[in-house]
């Protein structure tokens, strides 16, 4: 039996499945603080063999056939001290992980929206057009940090006395056990061990949350957030002269914040052109890892493996925040 390991890694996160030629899942892990831009990189390098030893310790694996996702260099220096690896032509990037976990083979423009944001559309395997990802120092306009930014300035209005009351202030104290947004703004520099900016887009959350409770303030931010990623694929449609029928796929955690998000951003694409599909993804992206194992290697995708794939990974089904 050859295994394989799925990687998806994000500013906040960075998943792994460990998985076996027929694509059974044997194990599954999850460590936070892997993202060298927002978090040092002795605490990345820490929380990287920490992963590993989730991943393989008692499972008898001696040893992976090849590696598919979205991954870093440090990610796969770290799983190859770990136990031997037989491939080196790793198949990896955000971009074809998200379109496989959404079913789509072929040409995408892909919307990513996770701690930080991207647009981007490989044209070939020469020429990528790219919208965004300038990281959260200068601006990550439609991400997640974005969010928890403008969601913490909302609240911050409100404590000091020079705006309206929002629903985002409750669940954002709640997030990060505080009385009070100073004392949160507080905590936010001492939260779960994280460093300040993915500790500050863990809550951009609490904006969904208000927004299912009717808070207009949070609403307005979803749309906002929807209006930056749209003006960005707009610009990158523009630029590249994208095709009509090609489609656009979201990706990224921060897209689950509320479903009006998706909404708002298909609405602001379709008044720009209404024939152009907008695609959400059906598996979370790390399960477009693992079935890249069959799409490069040339198998068929058929409707049984499909099938299979939905029930064996029904854990890890996209879905909109709802609580």
């Amino acid at each position: 039996m050859k295994y394989y390991v799925a990687f998806d890694g994000g500013g906040s996160k960075v998943e792994a499945i460990l998985f076996d030629e027929n694509l059974k899942k044997i194990r599954h892990a999850r460590m936070t603080g892997m993202n060298t831009a927002s978090t040092s990189r002795e605490t990345v390098s820490a929380n990287a063999h920490k992963l590993m030893d989730e991943l393989l310790d008692g499972t008898g694996v001696t040893e992976i056939e090849n590696v598919y996702g979205a991954f870093s260099g440090l990610i796969l220096g770290t799983l190859k001290e770990k136990i031997k690896v037989n491939n080196e032509n790793h198949v990896s990037g955000e971009a074809k992980m998200g379109l496989l976990a959404a079913f789509v083979y072929g040409s995408a423009i892909t919307a990513l929206s996770g701690t930080g944001s991207v647009i981007f559309w490989p044209k070939d395997e020469n020429t990528c057009y790219e919208a965004g990802a300038f990281g959260s120092v200068i601006h990550d306009e439609g991400s997640g940090y974005h969010m928890a930014r403008m969601a913490f300035a909302e609240c911050i209005k409100e404590y000091e006395k020079r705006g309206p009351s929002t629903l985002i202030t409750k669940f954002v104290c709640e997030h990060f056990n505080a009385e009070d947004i100073g004392e949160a703004g507080y905590n936010v520099y001492h939260f779960e061990g994280r460093d300040p900016i993915p500790a500050l887009a863990s809550c951009a959350p609490c904006v969904g949350k208000a927004a299912r409770r009717g808070d207009e303030i949070a609403k307005h931010l979803l749309r906002e957030c929807a209006a930056r990623l749209a003006e960005q694929t707009i610009g990158l449609i523009n630029r590249s002269d994208a095709p009509v029928d090609i489609p656009i796929v979201t990706e990224g955690g921060h897209w689950k914040n509320d479903k009006l998000m998706f909404e708002a951003y298909e609405e602001f694409i379709h008044e720009f052109q209404p024939e152009r599909k907008v695609l959400a993804p059906f598996f979370e992206p790390i399960i477009g890892g693992v079935i890249a194992k069959p799409h490069y290697d040339g198998e068929e995708i058929t409707d049984e493996m499909i099938e299979f794939l939905k029930e064996e990974y029904k854990d890890f089904i996209y879905k909109y925040n709802e609580d």
